[in-house]
Parts: structure tokens; C-alpha cells; sequence
């Protein structure tokens, strides 16, 4: 008996294939629910909650792996490293939304993309609520870094 795991998503020309990963209930809810394709939310709640995420996991790469680390300014230097890469990939956003307007298409495990980056002006506020969560989630990361190491030592 045979029996196919991977099947294509209704086009076997389009490479959209329809696997036991991607096709599954859990992994179709879980990418479902992230900011990009979550329904009912604006395009700059998307770049906000996308951003606070991407500064609160950047502040600690840059604090406690950086060339100033174990000093009393690591804190600072890692808040001001996060800020400085969100800001590059904020300029990033506003470049790829300067040139790109295609429409996202639907696939296997997004049904229904959404239309906020479908046009210029969604990219766009995407790109400047990325800037502000962003640098608000490096200074969060950093506040919460320095109120740790105020409590314990």
C-alpha cells in the first residue's frame, strides 16, 4: 500500500506543496496567529509587535556577548547596538516597500495573507511601527537588564 505524504496545494505546477508539517492544524494556527497574519490588526500593530519582539531578543547578543561586556556600560552598548540594527532594517523595510507592490499570494498555510503588505503604504507603516517597537524593545530589554542586575548584585 502506498500513501502519499506530500500532495500539492491544489496546482501541482505552482511548487506549493501541502506537507505533513506546513499542512498540519498546529503549524497552520501557530503561523496564523503571528503579527504578520493575524486578522483585525493594523499595519503599524503589526510593525510594533513585529519590532518589540525583534529589539527584546537582539538587546542580549549585543550585552553580554559584545566587546565591552561585563562592564557597567554593556547595558548601554547593548541597548545602543539593538537600536542601530533595528534602524538599518528599518531603512531595509522602506526600501523593499519603495520598490515592491505585488500582492501577497495565498498559500498552503495562509489562506488569506492579508493586504497590508500588498501596497506601499502598508509596508510603509509597517516599516515605521518596526522602528518604534524595535527601539522600544531594546530599551525595555535593557531597563529590565539593569533593574536584574540592581536586584541581585
Amino acid at each position: 500500500m502506498t500513501m502519499d505524504l506530500v500532495k500539492h496545494g491544489g496546482d501541482p505546477l505552482v511548487g506549493d506543496l501541502a506537507t505533513p508539517v506546513n499542512s498540519s492544524g498546529i503549524v497552520k494556527a501557530w503561523i496564523n496567529n503571528l503579527p504578520a497574519y493575524r486578522k483585525g490588526m493594523s499595519a503599524n500593530a503589526r510593525g510594533l509587535e513585529i519590532g518589540m519582539a525583534h529589539g527584546y531578543y537582539l538587546y542580549g547578543p549585543f550585552a553580554t556577548s559584545g566587546p565591552i561586556r561585563g562592564t557597567t556600560m554593556s547595558l548601554v552598548s547593548g541597548v545602543l547596538s539593538a537600536s542601530a540594527v533595528i534602524i538599518v532594517l528599518s531603512v531595509a523595510i522602506q526600501i523593499y516597500s519603495s520598490v515592491s507592490s505585488a500582492k501577497p499570494l495565498p498559500s498552503v498555510t495562509t489562506a488569506d495573507p492579508g493586504s497590508d503588505f500588498g501596497t506601499k503604504e502598508g509596508w510603509s507603516a509597517v516599516g515605521s511601527g518596526f522602528l518604534i517597537g524595535g527601539c522600544g524593545g531594546a530599551v525595555i530589554a535593557g531597563v529590565l537588564s539593569y533593574a536584574i542586575a540592581a536586584f541581585v548584585g
